[in-house]
């Protein structure tokens, strides 16, 4: 096989087999779990489904924080953030 399902998209992960043992099952959630994260990050290996989620997760290591609070000029590196920390100026 070559390890992709119809239409391009990647092939499932095989199942464990029902007498499989702790660690056999513990493998396959392992190998369910990374081939779903396709995206990987080349500086920490964290890996991701979407790449968008790539994108946004290499802020962390370009020390890039485009999301300023107009009240006092913080800056964030997500936009949650920049939410979350605006709710301290509505007190």
């Amino acid at each position: 096989t070559t390890g992709t399902a119809a239409a391009g998209a990647p092939a499932a992960p095989p199942a464990p087999p029902e007498a499989a043992s702790k660690e056999e099952k513990s493998y396959f959630r392992r190998l369910k779990y990374f081939m779903e994260r396709r995206f990987p990050c080349g500086v920490c290996q964290k890996s991701f489904k979407q790449s968008s989620h790539l994108v946004q997760h290499m802020l962390v290591h370009s020390g890039e924080r485009p999301y300023e609070c107009g009240t006092c000029g913080r800056t964030y590196n997500h936009v949650s953030s920049l939410i979350r920390h605006r709710r301290c100026h509505k007190e």
